[in-house]
């Protein structure tokens, strides 16, 4: 697991590259359309019903462990991406938080409070977050859900490499495996997730560079 975080992979930078107005979209940035369209955290919900890992949170640096763990991760933000005022209105009056707090935490915690019978269980949490998201999480747990907190870490940058930072990060991932499938994890799998998310990344980043030349030609 050293050796995987050791050699981070940094995205190179590219080259920006004109685009032909008037041109329709290529086969690419047609299944990128679609997969916009039709992703559903509907279909994630089927998926955890139908037996698979599923937690939220864990989207983020480490989401290449989360995978490589056969786990998907659910980012914090579909607790609000739908029926929020009815969750706000849940931690309001069920909760007693005042309507003047923060609009995010109150639909976390109430989304989750309605969600608390559903096969989404876990919860992986990075400790750095505001002191509010621990309490809805503490809440969280009151409603049955599995809380794994990362110990955080300075933010260092690739070149830096602070060993006793690397070494930190490491337990916690190692932790973060055995709690998602009760052993350690693949590294093999979590080295070829790494290349995926920077392919991806970097394939975003194209998409990003064109959106910026032509915004009306690859739209939002």
């Amino acid at each position: 697991m050293t050796d995987v975080l050791s050699a981070t992979l940094e995205a190179p930078r590219i080259a920006p590259s004109p685009v032909l107005r008037g041109r329709r979209p290529s086969a690419g940035l047609q299944a990128l359309a679609a997969i916009a369209q039709t992703y559903s955290f509907d279909e994630i919900a089927r998926a955890a019903d139908a037996g698979r890992s599923v937690i939220w949170g864990g989207w983020s640096w480490e989401s290449p462990l989360v995978f490589a763990c056969d786990t998907i991760p659910v980012s914090y933000d579909q607790l609000w991406a739908e029926d929020s005022r009815r969750s706000e209105a849940i931690a309001e009056d069920h909760f007693q938080i005042p309507s003047e707090f923060c609009s995010m935490i109150k639909a976390m915690i109430g989304r989750l409070h309605t969600d608390r019978d559903h096969r989404i269980k876990r919860i992986v949490h990075f400790g750095s977050g505001c002191e509010p998201i621990h309490s809805v999480l503490e809440l969280a747990k009151a409603d049955g859900y599995d809380v794994f907190t990362m110990e955080t870490v300075t933010a260092f940058r690739a070149n830096e490499k602070r060993e006793a930072g690397i070494a930190l990060l490491v337990d916690e991932l190692q932790r973060l495996a055995r709690w998602l499938t009760g052993k350690p994890v693949d590294q093999d799998r979590v080295a070829d997730e790494i290349r995926r998310k920077n392919r991806v990344l970097r394939k975003v980043a194209r998409v990003l560079e064109l959106r910026s030349l032509h915004p009306l030609h690859v739209d939002g």
